[in-house]
């Protein structure tokens, strides 16, 4: 298995906004009223599930699905929601793997495009954990778009733009 667990500075610089960008994504997209205390205290074990579940022994990939899947569980636990918010739950997390697979893969293939397959190796896989976190958080970047995006077409859509 590929170890999948990251350090402190990755966690600082990746984990927190997007612990805190897939709980704000969970409230917009099953329009949950967000309160400020209840999302800061969601979104803060949302990225301690993430830390943990990244250090289990299991491949890349499979870890989002799994921190989806808690954050699903522990987003309806914490709201005691209707059926309704569970599925549209479920259909949230679908739609956050996709974006964050359209993220990375933008983010890879501009890396590749600017600094070549080899230095773009050596960006995302080096010893440098700053380095690593700053050449993937233009990922997160798209994600935000993505997510700020999706949710200007909903609103639109249902007549509140």
């Amino acid at each position: 298995m590929d170890n999948i667990a990251i350090s402190l500075t990755q966690l600082l610089l990746k984990g927190l906004p997007e612990g805190f960008l897939m709980t704000l994504a969970f409230h917009l997209f099953t329009d949950t009223r967000i309160v400020r205390d209840k999302f800061i205290t969601l979104g803060l074990i949302n990225i301690l599930v993430i830390y943990a579940i990244r250090f289990l022994p299991i491949g890349i990939g499979v870890n989002t699905i799994l921190s989806l899947i808690a954050l699903i569980l522990i987003f309806q636990l914490y709201y005691r929601n209707e059926l309704s918010v569970v599925v549209r739950s479920i259909v949230t997390a679908v739609v956050i793997i996709i974006f964050i697979l359209l993220s990375e893969m933008v983010n890879f293939f501009l890396l590749v495009a600017i600094f070549g397959q080899d230095k773009t190796q050596q960006l995302v896989t080096g010893p440098s954990e700053l380095i690593k976190s700053l050449a993937t958080m233009p990922s997160t970047l798209f994600l935000t778009l993505l997510i700020y995006l999706t949710y200007l077409l909903r609103k639109k859509k249902h007549g509140k733009i």
